[in-house]
């Protein structure tokens, strides 16, 4: 077991801070576009307490650090997401759960599962929801980041809810799923756009996977059901949770948006892993999904871990791919679109779900999730000409997910900025950036400076004042 002053984890830049502060008229460097009204949000893992035993960084309290635009002008709030768990452990004035790497605490009074909310958030139907994929979000106050408590649609919501949602920017629908290591391992649910759970439904699996993400189209929903197999029992003689068992092979699962559970199809891949899709959309006789495919994952202290990525050109691991599913022959076409190690894929959410000319994406310097991720760039793809461009950032700057940010009145898909925090090894300074999405290679139009250090973290989305009002 290694020693807290050893674990990547609680050194630099993904050791936890430890108050909760507001900071008013953040200094701007350049100009901050007055267009930008909204609120940037990270979600990400900060732990309270001295951890118990072996701490990942997927452990730690969910905290979200908020930074408001309007005006031209910044603010910067940062809050821990008070769960049920959070809130036990405040009283105990220490841990009480061990983490991912542990063997599960069978005597623990208060449970063994810690729901983290450290993931993700999302924003639908009025609710500002903050995100764990191993159970129910919490909803907090979008003006104060106050925790209101966990929010399971008045009790309709039976099971784990994913840290990635879509929600279709045409019907204003959410569509989630969750998944479980206990039976029935995958649930599917539909939102209506006033906030209401309309559908669920059980897709049976052969064995319990991890899945963090999926995908819609116009029509569809499509699930990856891949060999990262959820093996408790593991973790009783001190391996991972998650099992790679590439032997058991891969394959997409296509369902009609509103079909019942048993009118899946599935479509058979070789052996691959994906954590994030980009996007997914309709063609002809196709669905097309983009996204960062790997041969195996990180997840955890993997036995079979993924290889460095040393430079922004050289990576073999993590990289771009379009996948094609043909709906009449039921082949599966796989092509490799770029070299570089990649994570947090994403696209102008305008576009969710219908075809896009481009993908965005953070470039890592290595991939190796045990010794903590380095974003060193972001990424643009240009689908149609099969190009990209890079927005490298200066050395010892480390970044995290980008996220698009379109102009209000934009007549161009890529009209508009990407938002991304960053932090400087070099003098311990955070900022968040803003980039010219169409003038990718420059450098940031603004750079807002934090008053202090944001560790790094997961998934970042930006609400527009207008959607909250």
């Amino acid at each position: 077991m290694r020693s807290h002053e050893d674990n990547p984890f609680l050194q630099g830049n993904f050791s936890p801070v430890h108050d909760e502060r507001t900071d008013a008229e953040l200094e701007v460097i350049g100009e901050l576009p007055r267009e930008l009204d909204g609120l940037f949000l990270r979600n990400g893992p900060n732990p309270r307490f001295s951890p118990l035993g072996t701490y990942h960084w997927f452990d730690g309290d969910g905290m979200l650090h908020a930074i408001r635009l309007k005006d031209g002008k910044a603010s910067y709030q940062n809050s821990w997401v008070r769960t049920r768990e959070f809130l036990i452990e405040e009283k105990a004035g220490k841990a009480l759960w061990k983490g991912l790497e542990e063997p599960p605490d069978f005597s623990n009074p208060h449970g063994m599962m810690k729901n983290r909310s450290n993931t993700s958030a999302v924003f639908h139907a009025g609710k500002l929801l903050s995100l764990w994929e191993g159970g129910p979000p919490y909803e907090l106050d979008p003006a104060t980041l106050e925790t209101k408590g966990r929010y399971n649609y008045e009790g309709a919501l039976k099971g784990p809810f994913t840290a990635h949602p879509k929600v279709d920017p045409v019907t204003g629908e959410m569509f989630f799923f969750g998944y479980s290591p206990m039976p029935p391992y995958l649930r599917y649910h539909v939102v209506s756009p006033e906030g209401e759970l309309e559908q669920s439904e059980t897709i049976e699996l052969k064995l319990p996977v991890m899945m963090h993400d999926f995908a819609i189209t116009e029509r569809y929903a499509i699930f990856m059901d891949l060999p990262a197999v959820m093996r408790p029992e593991r973790l009783m003689s001190g391996k991972s949770f998650i099992s790679w068992e590439p032997d058991k092979g891969a394959r997409f699962g296509v369902l009609p948006r509103y079909g019942r559970g048993s009118e899946i199809r599935w479509f058979e891949v070789p052996s691959f892993f994906m954590y994030h899709t980009a996007n997914a959309y309709e063609e002809g006789d196709e669905i097309v999904i983009t996204g960062g495919r790997m041969p195996g994952t990180f997840m955890v202290a993997q036995e079979t871990t993924i290889a460095a990525s040393e430079q922004l050109e050289s990576a073999e691991e993590g990289t771009m791919h379009r996948f094609r599913i043909n709906l009449e022959t039921g082949k599966v076409s796989v092509e490799q679109l770029d070299d570089a190690a990649i994570g947090f894929e994403c696209v102008n959410e305008a576009r969710l779900g219908r075809k896009a000319r481009y993908n965005y994406a953070s470039v890592l310097r290595n991939s190796k999730a045990v010794d903590g991720p380095e974003f060193i760039a972001l990424r643009k793809y240009d689908l149609e000409t099969g190009s990209f461009e890079s927005h490298v950032f200066e050395a010892g700057v480390i970044g995290g997910e980008g996220v698009f940010v379109p102009k209000r009145k934009a007549t161009q898909e890529d009209e508009g900025w990407v938002l991304v925090l960053t932090h400087d090894t070099n003098t311990e300074q955070s900022e968040l950036r803003v980039v010219d999405a169409q003038k990718y290679d420059r450098p940031p139009v603004a750079r807002i400076v934090m008053k202090r250090r944001i560790p790094h973290g997961f998934h970042a989305r930006f609400i527009a004042t207008s959607q909250v009002d």
